[in-house]
């Protein structure tokens, strides 16, 4: 009987995911960090770390990337991405994106933007002034 009920608490344990974004309320501040994986690629990590206990509801965030891309022997392109970051922060609690690909890359001006996805998109900042 005890192994019975022993057996059943780990397997709730492990394949039952509590929601933990949604149970500390509703995102209020996020920060980020860039970083090299291990084959070169800069990743730019987006984690949420301040929360509004008494609001809940979704956290549906979307983020607008806005990047100055330099690699060897290139011209410095402009670079923007406007990104859902809902499943991530959901699943992982942190939001993950490859932003150069060659280990020689350097980014640099880099802006981010938050936005609930909530709002109408007509509210949403726009790629086009990202260098404005």
């Amino acid at each position: 009987m005890h192994l019975k009920l022993f057996s059943i608490a780990l397997a709730s344990i492990l394949f039952l995911k509590p929601n933990p974004i949604s149970a500390r309320g509703e995102i209020t501040h996020f920060e980020h960090k860039i970083h090299k994986d291990k084959y070169g690629t800069t990743k730019l990590t987006i984690y949420p770390v301040a929360f509004d206990a008494t609001k809940t509801g979704d956290n549906k965030w979307g983020v607008l990337i806005c990047y100055k891309l330099s690699a060897v022997n290139q011209p410095i392109k402009q670079k923007t991405l406007r990104q859902d970051m809902s499943y991530q922060l959901d699943e992982k609690d942190k939001y993950e994106v490859a932003i150069a690909y060659s280990e020689h890359s350097v980014i640099s001006d880099l802006r981010l933007e938050y936005f609930k996805l909530t709002t109408k998109e007509s509210t949403w900042p726009k790629k086009n002034e990202c260098f404005h």
